[in-house]
Formats: C-alpha cells, sequence, structure tokens
C-alpha cells in the first residue's frame, strides 16, 4: 500500500510542477519606444505632455559605503519652468 501511496505522490508532484512550469509565458521585452509611449500615456497622453508648461520631479540620493554602508542620504525637488509649451520632437526619433 506505501509503495502505491508514493508512486502516485511522485505523479502528483512531477505532474504539478510540470503545469507550474508549462504555464507560465516568459516576459515580452519591450523596446525603449515603447516603454516611452506607455509612460507619456499612463501619465495622461501626448497632448497633456506637450502642453505642460514646467515638469518638476523628486530626487533621492544614497551614497554608500563599499561595505554597503549608508554614508549619505539627500533628497531635492526639481522643477523645472518654461516659457513655451514642451515641444518633444526628439520622441519620435525612437
Amino acid at each position: 500500500m506505501k509503495k502505491k501511496w508514493r508512486c502516485k505522490s511522485a505523479l502528483i508532484y512531477v505532474f504539478s510542477f510540470t503545469i507550474l512550469f508549462c504555464s507560465c509565458k516568459p516576459a515580452t521585452k519591450l523596446s525603449a519606444k515603447e516603454i516611452v509611449e506607455k509612460s507619456v500615456a499612463f501619465h495622461g497622453g501626448m497632448e497633456l505632455w506637450k502642453n505642460s508648461k514646467s515638469l518638476s520631479f523628486d530626487k533621492k540620493i544614497i551614497l554608500y559605503t563599499k561595505e554597503g554602508v549608508i554614508e549619505s542620504e539627500q533628497t531635492q525637488h526639481q522643477k523645472f519652468d518654461y516659457d513655451q509649451p514642451c515641444a518633444l520632437e526628439t520622441v519620435k526619433r525612437f
């Protein structure tokens, strides 16, 4: 009886393992253009981006020692204002 149970357990294990790995899809690779397009779409679309008059973001800088210990940490808020709406013709070249 124990031998039969071991055989069934082994078959269930192998079957589960096979289904798990055969059903996974490999990650799709995105091109630089696709990444930029998805980012622009996620943040309101190209028209909103073209009509913006400023750009701001937070930046965090962490300096580590060679041992991996934090030596210094800095957070900055960056803001760029411009008179005319942003022209993103270079994005189209990707």
